[in-house]
C-alpha cells in the first residue's frame, strides 16, 4: 500500500527509509546536481614602483651637506700652499673650483640621492663660505703680524720689490700698508676678493659636479 512500509509502517512522503524496520524505500538516493564552486582565480601580482630618492633640500641646516662642505674646503685650504708654489695664483683657482666639485661628489656618495645643477651649486657655495672662514683666519693674522712687526713689515717691502714692480708702484704698496686707514681699506677689498672668488669659484664647481654626476649615471 502506498504511503506504508511491508513492515505496516506509515512512511513519510519524502522518507527514503523506514524509520521501523530500516528498509531502502527507493533504488538511489537523489545526487546533488548544485555545480562544484569554481576555483578562485590567484591574486594578480602587485607590482610595486620603487621611486627614485626625491632631491634633498641643501642649506646650512642639513648636516650632511655642511659636513662635505667642510671637508672639501679644508682639504683645497690645505692643497691651496703648494698650488701657489707650482703654478701660481692661476692653480690657486683651479683648486678653489674643484673644491666645490669634490663636496657635491661627497655630498652624493653620502645621501644617495639625485643632485640637481642648483643644489649642486648651493653645496659648492656653502664650501666657499666655509673656504673663505679660513681665508679670512689666515688673511687676518698676517695682516696682524704684518701691522705689529717691523721685520715682517721689511720682508714685506723686500717681497713687493722682488715682484718686478716698479719704484713708484712698489713704494705706494708700502704706504698704503703702513698707514693705518689704507690699511684698513686694503684689508676689507682683500676679503671681498676672498669672498667673491671663494663663492663663486666653488658654486660653478658644485653645478659642474651635479652635471657631471648626471651624465655619468645616465
Amino acid at each position: 500500500m502506498e504511503g506504508y512500509c511491508t513492515c505496516g509502517a506509515k512512511l513519510a512522503d519524502d522518507s527514503l527509509f523506514c524509520h521501523r524496520c530500516g528498509r531502502a524505500l527507493r533504488d538511489y538516493l537523489p545526487v546533488d546536481d548544485e555545480p562544484e564552486p569554481e576555483p578562485e582565480a590567484a591574486p594578480a601580482p602587485v607590482v610595486v614602483e620603487i621611486a627614485p630618492p626625491a632631491e634633498a633640500s641643501v642649506s646650512f641646516q642639513s648636516r650632511t651637506a655642511v659636513r662635505c662642505g667642510v671637508i672639501a674646503a679644508a682639504l683645497s685650504f690645505l692643497l691651496m700652499f703648494p698650488a701657489v708654489m707650482v703654478g701660481g695664483n692661476g692653480l690657486q683657482l683651479v683648486v678653489t673650483f674643484l673644491g666645490g666639485f669634490y663636496a657635491v661628489f661627497l655630498y652624493r656618495r653620502r645621501t644617495g640621492v639625485e643632485v640637481s645643477v642648483l643644489s649642486g651649486a648651493r653645496v659648492g657655495w656653502i664650501t666657499g663660505i666655509f673656504l673663505f672662514t679660513l681665508f679670512t683666519v689666515l688673511t687676518t693674522l698676517g695682516m696682524a703680524m704684518l701691522a705689529t712687526s717691523s721685520e715682517v713689515m721689511q720682508a714685506y717691502e723686500a717681497q713687493v720689490k722682488s715682484m718686478g714692480a716698479s719704484g713708484e708702484a712698489a713704494k705706494q704698496m708700502i704706504e698704503v700698508m703702513r698707514n693705518p686707514s689704507g690699511f684698513a681699506m686694503f684689508l676689507v677689498g682683500l676679503l671681498l676678493y676672498l669672498f667673491m672668488i671663494s663663492t663663486l669659484l666653488c658654486s660653478l664647481g658644485g653645478a659642474l659636479g651635479a652635471r657631471f654626476q648626471t651624465h655619468s649615471k645616465q
